[in-house]
């Protein structure tokens, strides 16, 4: 039998985390939530996130900046992304920790009714008895 590994591995001070590219002298380490599977385009490609919602960046082009995004197509359904894209100037040697952003939200959908069995206007705020939102 034989086998063969290619990529990085990149220890650092949250824990360890793969990548399919081998590193470069600047990189970077980007977090999206906690949520695995989360792909994001890269300079040398694209990557997805681990368990623990981190990915390598193996490839930041040194004194120009290097684009990252989140294919927003990946998240899981209930995830909203504050801001999917990060540019990064990168001096050669450097080592960036990219974080995004997000929410995790919980959607419903009501037919509300008031007293009078009327339904509401989309858009009506609700409140309380003692005006909490």
């Amino acid at each position: 039998y034989s086998g063969q590994l290619s990529g990085g591995l990149l220890l650092h001070g949250d824990g360890v985390t793969l990548t399919p590219y081998p590193l470069r002298d600047s990189f970077a380490v980007a977090q999206v939530g906690e949520g695995a599977g989360v792909k994001l385009n890269t300079p040398s490609g694209p990557v997805w996130t681990d368990l623990w919602g981190r990915a390598v960046v193996s490839q930041l082009n040194p004194y120009q900046t290097s684009s990252i995004e989140v294919a927003t197509d990946t998240l899981p359904r209930n995830v909203d992304l504050n801001n999917g894209f990060k540019a990064v100037s990168a001096g050669r040697g450097s080592v960036h920790k990219l974080d995004f952003a997000v929410i995790t939200t919980r959607r419903v959908l009501l037919q509300v009714r008031d007293g009078n069995g009327t339904l509401l206007n989309k858009g009506t705020g609700v409140f309380s008895g003692d005006d909490q939102y």
